[in-house]
């Protein structure tokens, strides 16, 4: 059970990551003069998301104790 808690925690993350690049992708390829107010803002609550995934991947060891070393690393690149 704890394995599945450890990959669902794992794609949930990857996943919100996914979104936040796809977004900024799709709707920041221009430049940064004809950018609004709330397109910076935008961006910088997506850059917001995305240091707290870093900050969750690197406390996931803390989270999952349980679970083997060797096993956290598959997960993790796959």
């Amino acid at each position: 059970m704890v394995q599945i808690k450890y990959f669902l925690y794992l794609f949930f993350l990857h996943s919100i990551f996914g979104i936040c690049i796809f977004y900024l992708n799709e709707n920041f390829n221009k430049s940064f003069n004809s950018l609004s107010k709330a397109d910076i803002m935008k961006g910088i609550l997506i850059g917001i998301i995305m240091f707290s995934y870093t900050v969750l991947i690197r406390d996931m060891n803390s989270r999952f104790p349980k679970i083997s070393k060797s096993t956290k690393l598959v997960m993790l690149i796959n």
